[in-house]
């Protein structure tokens, strides 16, 4: 056993609505005055942002100017941990058996790569687009592991290393030859 734990307190990033009014405060404050020569442009400045910059741009500024965490931008191929997707528990993966094959981690995180955003520009991949497709790591009934399409907020995903998922980091065994005699 990998040592795992079934995670259930917050199994996704929670959303909540706030006016446009209280975005351009917020805006404002995040936008330094030193660096403006004329401290009344910083008015205009706020409202050009905000009437320009698509909703899931404010989202992430705001996102990322409160974060603890260093955040770091997925490309194409990454790999990455994130929480587990609720309504996927039970009918797409058991969290026990994906546990047992090393594609979840202590912390309940389960894995997956990158593999484009869900803008309909297919050559300018965005790694802050709104949403971004991904493949995740779950398995079937035969314990075999299977690839999951999926789209999700980049914000809620945690670049890694491909090894640092026990999966692949798992030696594989390999099976004696079998020696056969001759009578």
């Amino acid at each position: 056993m990998l040592g795992c734990f079934i995670y259930t307190k917050k199994l996704i990033m929670e959303t909540y609505n706030i006016s446009k009014d209280l975005l351009n405060k917020i805006f404002l404050n995040l936008i330094r005055s030193e660096s403006i020569k004329n401290n009344k442009n910083k008015i205009s400045i706020g409202k050009i942002l905000l009437k320009n910059l698509h909703q899931h741009s404010i989202e992430h500024i705001l996102h990322l100017t409160l974060m603890d965490e260093h955040y770091e931008p997925l490309a194409i191929g990454d790999h990455f941990k994130m929480k587990p997707i609720k309504y996927d528990i039970s009918k797409y993966y058991e969290p026990d058996v994906l546990c047992d094959m090393g594609l979840s981690d202590a912390d309940g995180n389960i894995f997956g790569y990158v593999t484009g955003d869900t803008s309909w520009l297919s050559t300018d991949y965005s790694p802050f687009y709104n949403n971004i497709t991904v493949k995740l790591y779950y398995h079937n009934d035969k314990s075999q592991v299977e690839e999951r399409d999926q789209n999700v907020n980049p914000l809620e995903l945690f670049k890694i290393h491909k090894k640092d998922i026990p999966y692949f980091s798992i030696p594989l065994i390999e099976e004696p030859e079998q020696l056969t005699l001759d009578l």
